[in-house]
């Protein structure tokens, strides 16, 4: 087994070990090389923000000199030692256009691991798409990392949209540190790859920050899910939601860790995490766990998960006004995603619901 599929996305707080949920390990997965890419990516500067593909700004995160991130420590270290890509962000003014990042995947890029950096200076205000895709059926490999810095009274959206062909290898580990009075709102789009493994911390440092995650997954055929996710209250009065939906066909594994820490110092904080998942075929393997950690007396937490099957009633509802019952069934998986692909920048919606109506298709 190589070292880097070893004891991946730990949970906070260990649980009894034949659970099996404490990490994941993946065995006889091998790393495909990995290459300079042919595919050039440009720089873009203007009155709002810089963008330029390198990471050597990078500047050290001192406020988390002592905390865990990433999916692993192994995962972390290829990233920083054999990056391949990165981008550097700065966001200077508030921007209402979204900022779209492709990463495209094909027989001569099978590799990408990249190391970016997106940083909100104060008062500013954007949007962010980070999109990765398959070109064609080549098996690849991601291992990503995301760092967003939200300085004072900033607020910026980040989307990351994941659609890489069912026999890929998928690794993304994403932080966030904000600040005073700034808000976070981070959303994962997974619809693709083989293995899809990822992680997103995210540390409320300063008074009145706020952190919301939206978290969107299908696992289809044989596909596994790992998700490990904490928000870490430091601040006072800070705010943080966790929502995430998602639906299992076929044989397809995942397991939810959602983790809530309100640190001492964090008084008059409020958190609350819930998720839900349709189970579509008889044959999935699904587990949530949902975590509330507490040092601090006067904060308000909430968590819950549940999983089930699609309302029969509803069903026949549908098929009683005319619709097939994959007609049925497509459309109410598809109303258990809306309110998240809503979120989305317009230009993306489409998409995304075609990619889900095709897998559903194909199921």
């Amino acid at each position: 087994m190589s070292e880097i599929f070893k004891n991946l996305n730990e949970i906070p707080v260990k649980t009894f070990r034949w659970l099996g949920i404490n990490n994941l390990s993946l065995k006889d997965i091998a790393i495909p090389e990995v290459h300079n890419l042919s595919r050039n990516y440009s720089d873009i500067k203007n009155d709002n923000y810089d963008l330029i593909y390198s990471n050597k700004k990078s500047p050290e995160l001192l406020e988390l000199k002592n905390e865990t991130f990433g999916i692993s420590n192994e995962v972390i270290k290829e990233i920083n030692e054999n990056y391949n890509l990165g981008f550097f962000l700065n966001i200077k003014k508030s921007t209402t256009e979204p900022i779209i990042l492709n990463f495209e995947f094909d027989d001569n890029d099978k590799s990408i691991i990249d190391n970016n950096l997106i940083i909100a200076d104060e008062n500013s205000n954007a949007t962010v798409v980070l999109n990765y895709s398959s070109l064609n059926e080549s098996s690849s490999y991601h291992n990503g990392l995301i760092k967003i810095i939200a300085n004072k009274n900033s607020k910026i959206n980040v989307f990351v949209i994941q659609k890489l062909n069912n026999s890929s290898i998928n690794l993304n580990s994403s932080l966030s540190l904000i600040r005073e009075n700034a808000e976070v709102n981070f959303s994962s789009i997974d619809l693709g790859s083989k293995y899809s493994i990822s992680s997103y911390n995210s540390f409320l440092n300063e008074n009145k920050g706020i952190s919301n995650l939206d978290s969107l997954y299908l696992g289809e055929d044989e596909k596994i899910i790992d998700i490990n996710y904490s928000i870490i209250h430091n601040g006072k009065e800070t705010k943080s939601e966790i929502n995430a939906k998602g639906a299992l066909l076929g044989k397809s594994k995942k397991i939810f860790r959602g983790t809530l820490d309100f640190r001492k110092g964090s008084s008059k904080s409020v958190g609350k995490e819930e998720e839900y998942v349709m189970l579509l075929s008889p044959n999935v393997k699904n587990s949530s766990i949902p975590l509330l950690l507490s040092r601090e007396d006067d904060i308000q937490g909430e968590h819950a998960a549940s999983a089930g099957k699609i309302d029969e009633s509803t069903l026949f509802y549908l098929m009683s006004r005319g619709l097939s019952i994959e007609e049925s069934r497509k459309l109410l998986i598809l109303a258990h995603f809306t309110p998240l692909i809503n979120k989305l920048p317009a230009d993306f919606r489409d998409d995304i619901i075609t990619t889900i109506e095709r897998k559903l298709k194909n199921a």
